[in-house]
């Protein structure tokens, strides 16, 4: 058995920061899109390697910046997808619970500030190495359980005679 190998054609040439691909492949991006799908849709751009090394390198005018803001709009786009996949009626409902599921995850980790689950911990504000903080949980609207009635005292001897046990009956 052999297994099924995906790769994408290789690429004989360096890909050169590109303004006009740079731009393009931001204005694609605002829009949810992958990275990895837009440069599969367009095989005349370089890989999204490439672009990665572009965003890392920081090449062009602020492209860095400019990547960062388009994937922002694009996770804000690709959450409020999820309102149109919600409304689609013809689709089997597993598949749409797995795709809302999904995309609520992704805009979760990426942009946890707006998406990400906030719990019972506000205030609380980035710690340094070496601090501490304290925490406290105070239960409120619980049940009040009254403390347990102690025993009546006992008073008096207990006579008697101790006598050992022995563990060697049958």
């Amino acid at each position: 058995m052999t297994a099924a190998v995906y790769s994408r054609p290789a690429r004989a040439c360096i890909w050169h920061y590109d303004p006009e691909i740079a731009e393009a492949i931001c204005e694609e991006l605002s829009t949810g899109k992958s990275l990895v799908h837009i440069c599969r849709d367009h095989p005349d751009w370089p890989p999204d390697s490439a672009i990665r090394s572009w965003v890392y390198r920081d090449l062009g005018p602020g492209f860095a910046a400019l990547y960062a803001r388009a994937r922002s709009v694009g996770i804000d786009a690709m959450a409020e997808g999820v309102l149109d996949i919600a409304d689609l009626i013809d689709e089997d409902p597993k598949s749409r619970a797995v795709r809302i599921d999904a995309r609520k995850w992704i805009a979760a980790k990426l942009k946890p500030g707006t998406y990400g689950d906030t719990g019972l911990l506000t205030g609380v504000g980035a710690l340094s190495p070496g601090q501490s903080a304290k925490l406290t949980i105070e239960f409120v609207g619980a049940p009040a359980i009254d403390p347990p009635t102690p025993l009546p005292a006992v008073s008096g001897t207990i006579q008697g005679r101790a006598t050992p046990l022995d563990d060697t009956e049958d």
